[in-house]
């Protein structure tokens, strides 16, 4: 009894899908009449040389007859002809990609130079001390000459790092943008400050204006004992110094 009804169920069941179909068929085969009926009444017939004379006041003589003929051809002429939109000049500003990029990049470096500059160490201020020339040039050549700088670039370091009648005796080089004029700056220091002999008279000075003692006085003893080690040191690189180790230099000293 089941088995008869799920039989009877299954042959509704396609009735009613063979039905659906049959009015989905009758639905497309009425769209597509409707739409050649559409397609038929919609046609445009060309007007007849008839029309068109009546429509421009005129009879059909033979000359009218022409210019109607030519207006089809001169239509059709003109819509072949493309259209030609005038064109406008190119007014916006013309960039270099070049230039922009060395610009950036001179920029970025610029940046960079700066900031690795503000990192290390910088070498003290040269006054115009032949003593404290040796160690100054020591230093500002392992910071500074020995750096990837530009020679115009150590040139302008070279100027913050000098002070006093040391700047004035090399600051005819500063105006000059040349390379040389650093190289030339640098042995103008060395010989007005850094010869033998000027060390050497200045070490000399040094000893004879320097003020009396206390016995009492540690302080003064110690810094007074400070600077006969340097004159020991500088006795290795100047010979002009061991004059200081004769009797009668060392009966001036004490």
């Amino acid at each position: 009894m089941i088995l008869k009804r799920r039989h009877i169920a299954e042959l509704k069941l396609q009735a009613e899908v063979e039905a659906g179909k049959a009015q989905q068929r009758a639905y497309e085969n009425t769209l597509e009449q409707e739409q050649e009926t559409y397609m038929r009444n919609s046609l445009l017939r060309p007007p007849s040389k008839a029309s068109q004379l009546r429509a421009l006041g005129s009879s059909p003589d033979v000359g009218s007859q022409a210019q109607v003929s030519r207006i089809p051809m001169l239509t059709q002429s003109l819509t072949n002809q493309p259209i030609k939109l005038e064109e406008k000049p190119d007014i916006s500003p013309t960039v270099d990609l070049s230039t922009t990029i060395a610009k950036a990049v001179g920029e970025s470096m610029a940046k960079a130079m700066t900031m690795e500059r503000a990192d290390i160490p910088k070498p003290e201020v040269f006054d115009g001390d032949p003593l404290k020339y040796n160690d100054w040039q020591i230093s500002f050549a392992a910071l500074i000459d020995m750096k990837p700088y530009s020679a115009i670039e150590k040139l302008q370091l070279l100027k913050e790092f000098v002070s006093g009648e040391a700047k004035e005796a090399i600051s005819s080089f500063f105006s000059l943008n040349s390379n040389d004029a650093y190289q030339e700056a640098l042995d103008m220091l060395h010989s007005e400050y850094g010869a033998d002999e000027m060390v050497e008279e200045k070490f000399k000075d040094r000893l004879e204006q320097w003020p009396k003692i206390s016995g009492r006085d540690f302080s003064a003893l110690k810094h007074y004992s400070y600077f006969l080690n340097a004159c020991v040191t500088a006795m290795n690189s100047i010979p002009g110094l061991n004059v200081l180790n004769q009797k009668r230099e060392n009966r001036n000293i004490i």
